[in-house]
């Protein structure tokens, strides 16, 4: 069962979106990556088995070579799935970066006295924060 923090983990992130740009930033750029894509559909092209397998919901007897292509399979997509990993990183951390650059820019901008926009800043964070947390509290006695 999943635990309420992970769920609002989830839900605060981008994992969505990262997930998605990370896939088509690979399948786009990456050729090895492409390889292994290819290779894996290979596999699966040339064992039916494996497709009733990975489809189907229902049990299948797999002969050796259907056993040692699964194999084959799983490594594939385990090569794959590193790519994925590592770029997630990579990901994460230029998102940080960015975040941190903002953050630094709108703290030098509400710290700045003669700035109009810092009062501005702190009214639209209040408000933000202030939505936030009425969601946060309707969503909690809903349940």
């Amino acid at each position: 069962m999943r635990k309420k923090q992970d769920i609002m983990w989830e839900q605060s992130t981008l994992w969505e979106s990262v997930e998605k740009w990370v896939t088509k930033y690979l399948k786009k750029n990456h050729s090895e990556y492409r390889e292994l894509q290819v290779k894996a559909m290979r596999i699966v092209d040339e064992n039916p088995a494996l497709r009733t397998l990975i489809n189907s919901m229902e049990g299948i007897v797999l002969t050796p070579e259907d056993h040692k292509a699964l194999h084959k399979y799983i490594e594939t997509k385990d090569e794959m799935t590193i790519f994925e990993y590592e770029y997630y990183y990579l990901a994460g951390q230029m998102m940080t970066f960015s975040y941190g650059r903002m953050l630094a820019q709108l703290k030098n901008e509400m710290l700045n006295e003669d700035s109009e926009a810092s009062s501005h800043l702190i009214e639209l964070l209040t408000s933000i924060r202030s939505d936030e947390l009425e969601k946060q509290l309707l969503d909690e006695s809903e349940e």
